[in-house]
């Protein structure tokens, strides 16, 4: 009985406990809650939610080449022979009014094989219509088809390279002032052939009379020297008759 009694006051003191713990709790001053949060702005969340991009690597430009081409080269080439080619053209219209302007044009894309060559001899010497006759008197044979080709006359200055190997090499380096005549072709017993006009007779090579395919009676432009007297002369045009 005795026990019965004091479970009863234990649970009464229980609860009156209860019950001035829950009337402090209405007493609580709640004025110091959390305000709640600002939103994010739209400029915070544009940043916020932009992918990262991942770097990547960038791809490396091959290196440009500088080199000229071969083709470029012969273009270049093909170019200046025909600058040269026009040259002489005028050159050859503005001869007979006794006007030559100095033109020249020089490309050099590499050293020749002569100029390479150290043990290579030079000499220099004078065109007499058929050979070089050098400065020690001595005469070099001047190849026909050079000398037609170039229409060489007498007086002009060449130069010559004797390779180490024995080629030669022949080179205009100072023509003589020129001038035209026209006069008919003739062919004498032996086979030599000579141009007359001006009352004069000039021998030509008989190299340029082939190429041209002449025969004896045609009309015949030649080269000689504007101031002298020459024996020899260069063909620069056959007219059939």
């Amino acid at each position: 009985m005795q026990d019965n009694q004091d479970e009863t006051k234990d649970l009464q003191t229980a609860a009156n406990e209860w019950l001035e713990f829950g009337a402090g709790e209405r007493d609580l001053d709640l004025s110091h809650e959390l305000e709640p949060a600002e939103p994010v702005s739209n400029e915070v969340q544009s940043v916020i939610s932009e992918p990262v991009e991942t770097p990547t690597e960038q791809p490396v430009s091959e290196p440009v080449s500088n080199a000229v081409s071969q083709q470029q080269l012969a273009l270049i080439r093909s170019l200046v022979e025909n600058i040269e080619a026009q040259t002489r053209q005028i050159k050859n219209i503005l001869e007979p009014y006794g006007v030559m302007p100095e033109i020249k044009l020089k490309l050099q894309t590499g050293s020749s094989a002569a100029d390479k060559d150290s043990d290579a001899q030079v000499i220099e010497g004078v065109f007499d219509g058929q050979v070089m006759i050098g400065p020690d008197g001595h005469e070099y044979a001047v190849p026909a088809n050079y000398a037609s080709k170039s229409r060489l006359i007498e007086g002009d200055i060449l130069k010559l390279v004797i390779n180490h190997n024995g080629a030669f090499i022949f080179k205009q380096i100072q023509p003589m002032d020129r001038r035209r005549v026209t006069g008919i072709l003739e062919e004498a017993e032996n086979g030599d052939f000579f141009v007359m006009a001006e009352d004069r007779r000039w021998r030509v090579l008989s190299a340029s009379v082939t190429y041209y395919k002449g025969e004896a009676g045609d009309q015949t432009v030649v080269v000689v020297p504007r101031q002298g007297m020459s024996k020899w002369a260069a063909v620069e045009n056959i007219v059939k008759r």
